[in-house]
C-alpha cells in the first residue's frame, strides 16, 4: 500500500511538471514580452514580468528535480543509449513502467507501438510520445546501436513504399525505432524488476 501511495505521489508531481512544461509556450511568450519591454521602455518597466518568469522557471526545475530524485536510476544496460536522459527516463517509468506489464505485447499495445488494427484507439498517447521523443534523440545523438536501425528502417520503408514523401518515411522509421527502443527498455526493466519498481 505504501508503494502505491508513493507511486501516486510521484505520478502527481510528474503530471504537475507536465502542466508546467505545457505552459512553456506561455513562458516563452513572457520572455519575448520582457525583451520587448526592455527594448522599448527600459529595464524598470518589465520587473513584474521578470519576477513572474523567475517563479515559473524555479517551480518547473524544482518539480523536475523532485521527480527525478524519486525515480530509480537508469539501469546500466540502458545508460549507454545516447539521448536517454533523466527527464525521458522518469517519464517512461512513471507513465509506462514495464514492471506492471506481464507480456511485451501488452506493453507495446499500451504504448501505442503496434499496428493500427491492433490499437482500437486505446493506448497511452503520452507513452507513445515519450518513445517517439527518445527515437528522435537517438537519431540526433547518433547512437551507435539504434541510429543504424533507424537508417535501415528508412531505406526499407522507402523501398516498400515508393509513393511516400520524405516526411512519411522519416515518421515511419522513427515509429519503428521507437518500437525497438521500447522492447529494449521492457526486457531490461523486467530483468531488474526489483530495482526499477516505484
Amino acid at each position: 500500500m505504501k508503494k502505491y501511495i508513493r507511486y501516486k505521489q510521484i505520478k502527481f508531481l510528474f503530471n504537475c511538471y507536465r502542466r508546467f512544461y505545457k505552459t512553456q509556450k506561455a513562458r516563452v511568450a513572457l520572455q519575448n514580452q520582457s525583451k520587448g519591454f526592455h527594448r522599448y521602455f527600459g529595464t524598470d518597466s518589465s520587473i513584474a514580468i521578470d519576477e513572474a518568469l523567475k517563479i515559473l522557471v524555479k517551480e518547473e526545475k524544482d518539480l523536475l528535480s523532485t521527480v527525478i530524485s524519486n525515480v530509480p536510476e537508469i539501469p546500466s544496460e540502458l545508460d549507454n543509449i545516447k539521448g536517454l536522459g533523466n527527464r525521458l527516463w522518469a517519464g517512461i517509468i512513471i507513465t509506462a513502467n514495464p514492471v506492471y506489464f506481464k507480456t511485451l505485447s501488452r506493453y507495446l499495445r499500451f504504448c501505442g507501438l503496434v499496428g493500427k488494427e491492433q490499437l482500437n484507439h486505446k493506448y497511452n498517447r503520452h507513452a507513445r510520445m515519450l518513445y517517439r521523443l527518445l527515437a528522435e534523440q537517438i537519431m540526433k545523438h547518433r547512437d551507435p546501436e539504434f541510429r543504424p536501425i533507424y537508417d535501415k528502417c528508412k531505406l526499407d520503408i522507402a523501398h516498400k513504399n515508393p509513393n511516400y514523401t520524405k516526411k512519411h518515411i522519416n515518421n515511419a522509421a522513427l515509429n519503428r525505432t521507437a518500437t525497438f527502443l521500447s522492447k529494449r527498455v521492457y526486457y531490461n526493466v523486467r530483468s531488474e524488476e526489483s530495482t526499477v519498481q516505484i
